[in-house]
């Protein structure tokens, strides 16, 4: 154990790779990248869009979101097709764990792969906006 250093580990790592069948070595995926680089650095995948401040998989009670903004009490949440929008199950865990978090406070915001993919720039002012309106709610100095 290293004082102040915290290991990432998904716990589907599975879910997270690419096996093709013409590629004998699974690759990772681009959002394991995205989120790997996310816990290395957040300055790397915050500069673009303004994005700063954020913690990586925060320990949130017995959750860990995808990102989350303290100040604001705010979670966003990065969910993939295979991972949330396939399964009934899944999608009714969602929905649990996003009561649960609001039951104490939190705000969570959930977007899609092909919303974070192909509206990037809409996700980010949705968040930028997101923020604002719950700092002044919250009473905080901008």
């Amino acid at each position: 154990m290293l004082t102040g250093v915290a290991i990432h580990r998904p716990t589907f790592n599975l879910v997270l790779t690419v096996v093709e069948e013409e590629e004998p070595i699974p690759r990772a995926r681009l959002t394991r990248m995205l989120l790997d680089v996310a816990a290395w650095d957040p300055q790397l995948t915050s500069t673009e869009y303004g994005l700063s401040g954020y913690e990586f998989q925060r320990p949130v009670g017995r959750f860990r979101p995808d990102f989350c903004w303290v100040r604001e009490w705010l979670i966003v949440e990065c969910d993939g097709f295979d991972g949330h929008g396939r399964r009934h199950a899944q999608s009714e865990a969602d929905k649990a764990r996003d009561a649960e978090l609001t039951s104490q406070g939190w705000l969570v915001m959930r977007f899609t792969w092909h919303q974070i993919t192909q509206r990037s720039a809409w996700v980010a002012s949705s968040i930028r906006a997101t923020r604002r309106r719950r700092a002044v709610q919250l009473g905080l100095n901008p």
